[in-house]
């Protein structure tokens, strides 16, 4: 069974944790205080193919400056970066997450160690799996 591994970053608030179990359980919770860091599982089928997809949600994301994520950015394989389209601070952040990330995967990425660590690239999965997911048109109610 092949494996994917997501990470959910963004400010704080912005909804990370309401998405994951939205995506999980196909519900909205509208009000979700999420205080620990959780890995959730889920076992997928995508092209015929089992899936054992694990989703990253921390329980809050380090503050603007502090950009380290060394952590998440070895562990995961692909990265969903929410902000709140009514906080610009948030929008900012969520644009130096995704410099960082492009950053380190755009070449080797060094581990906190110095260690140059590559992931094999699951992107056309993963492209897949957003698509699946994601991507199908629901009906207006």
């Amino acid at each position: 069974m092949n494996g994917v591994r997501v990470a959910m970053l963004g400010s704080e608030g912005t909804g990370k944790s309401a998405l994951t179990v939205r995506f999980l359980t196909k519900r909205f919770i509208g009000e979700y205080a999420s205080d620990s860091e959780c890995i959730y599982t889920k076992h997928l089928c995508l092209d015929g193919k089992q899936i054992n997809l694990e989703i990253y949600d921390p329980c809050s994301q380090p503050r603007p400056g502090n950009l380290l994520l060394a952590h998440e950015l070895q562990w995961a394989d692909g990265f969903v970066v929410v902000y709140d389209i009514s906080d610009r601070t948030s929008f900012v952040f969520a644009k130096a997450l995704l410099y960082r990330i492009r950053e380190c995967h755009g070449g080797a990425c060094k581990s906190p160690k110095g260690k140059e660590k590559r992931r094999p690239s699951g992107s056309k999965s993963m492209a897949k799996l957003i698509n699946n997911m994601f991507g199908k048109r629901r009906k207006s109610v």
